[in-house]
C-alpha cells in the first residue's frame, strides 16, 4: 500500500485533546515528500501523524485509527516487524526531564472520515524511541523491537507488546529532556482480515526532581579562624557531577565521595565572608545553588588593667 493512499483516506480523522501547557498538532515535523509519479517517499522519513509537546506535570490525549496487525504482522513468524504506514507515528518533545507515562488503550466509535467507525477489537502495543527522524525515505515495515534501519536517526529504547488479550497497555519511564518518537499500532492474533481498529492515547509527564546538596553546618556561620570546612551530602548523586565552589573571586570543582562531599574555605576575611556552592549535573546543568555566609570575629585578647598598688 502506498504511503500516499493510506494518509489521504486517514489524515484528518484525528481528534485531540489537551490540557495543562501540552500542544499536540496532527502535523509532521518534517513533512514527507514524494515522487510524482510513483509516489514513493523521497525525504522526510517517517511520517508522523501527530507531533506534540509538553512541559513539566502534563497530559495530552488523541485518537484515531491504526491497522489490526500494524504493530506487529503474523505473516512474519520469527521476526519483529510492524507495518509503517498503518501505524501510527507520534513526535514527542519534552521540554523538561519527566516521568513519563504512556496509554494505549482500544477505542469505540472512532470515525473514518466517511461516516463509519473503526473496529473496537484493537489489540494495542507500541514502540518508544529517542530522537525524531526526519531525512532520508522510508519502508513498509519497521522493526517494532530495536532499531530501524531506514530511520537511522531513531535509537530504540523499549517497547510494550499485547499478550494478545488486554485491551490496554500502559508504560511509566523516566526520560530526559529531548525529542521521543512512539510507533503504536495493534498487535491481533486473529488470522482472519481485520478492519482498520480505533485507538485512544494518553501522555501524563510529571517533573523529575533533580539532584541536590545539603550543608552540614549551615549556611550562616560564625567563626574566629581563617578557614572554615563545610560537608554534606548530594541526593539523587547519580545525576550529578560535582559542586562548584565560589569564593575570593575564585572557583573550584569539589567531586563526590559516594553521596557525600567536603571542602574547606580558606583566606577568610575578617567580618562577611560569601561562598556561592552551585551542584552541577551529568549534562551541565545548573540543578541546585546555596550561599553561605560565614561571618569572621576577630579574637580578643583580655589584658589586666594598668595601676599601682595602694597602700
Amino acid at each position: 500500500m502506498k504511503k500516499t493512499s493510506l494518509l489521504t483516506g486517514l489524515f484528518g480523522l484525528f481528534t485531540l485533546a489537551t490540557a495543562g501547557a501540552a500542544t499536540v498538532s496532527p502535523t509532521d515535523p518534517s513533512p514527507n515528500a514524494y515522487d510524482p509519479v510513483t509516489f514513493e517517499p523521497l525525504d522526510g522519513g517517517v511520517g508522523y501523524a501527530w507531533t506534540v509537546s509538553m512541559s513539566g506535570k502534563d497530559n495530552a490525549s488523541v485518537e484515531g485509527l491504526v491497522g489490526a496487525w500494524s504493530w506487529d504482522e503474523d505473516s512474519f513468524p520469527a521476526t519483529a516487524k510492524g507495518w509503517t504506514h498503518t501505524s501510527n507515528w507520534i513526535a514527542l518533545k519534552l521540554n523538561k526531564a519527566s516521568k513519563v507515562t504512556i496509554r494505549l488503550f482500544r477505542k469505540l466509535n472512532v470515525s473514518d472520515g466517511q461516516g463509519g467507525v473503526g473496529g473496537n477489537i484493537l489489540f494495542p502495543a507500541f514502540t518508544v524511541y529517542k530522537n525524531w527522524d526526519g531525512d532520508g525515505g522510508d519502508d513498509h515495515t519497521y522493526n517494532n523491537r530495536g532499531n530501524v534501519v531506514w530511520a537511522e536517526d531513531l535509537s530504540y529504547l523499549t517497547h510494550v507488546e499485547n499478550n494478545g488479550s488486554a485491551t490496554s497497555v500502559e508504560l511509566t519511564l523516566e526520560l530526559a529532556a529531548g525529542e521521543y518518537s512512539l510507533a503504536v499500532g495493534g498487535n491481533s492474533p486473529s488470522t482472519n482480515r481485520e478492519p482498520f481498529q480505533g485507538y485512544g492515547l494518553t501522555i501524563t509527564t510529571e517533573p523529575l526532581p533533580g539532584p541536590s546538596f545539603n550543608i552540614t553546618q549551615g549556611t550562616r556561620i560564625k567563626t574566629e579562624g581563617s578557614s572554615q570546612e563545610l560537608s554534606g551530602k548530594v541526593a539523587q548523586v547519580e545525576k550529578a557531577k560535582w559542586i562548584r565552589v565560589t569564593h575570593g573571586g575564585r572557583t573550584r570543582i569539589v567531586k563526590f565521595k559516594k553521596d557525600t562531599w567536603s571542602t574547606r574555605i580558606d583566606n577568610l576575611s575578617p567580618g562577611r565572608n560569601v561562598v556561592w556552592l552551585k551542584l552541577e549535573t551529568t549534562d551541565g546543568k545548573i540543578a541546585d545553588r546555596k550561599r553561605v555566609t560565614i561571618q569572621r570575629h576577630s579574637r580578643v585578647t583580655a589584658t589586666s588593667p594598668r595601676g599601682g598598688s595602694g597602700s
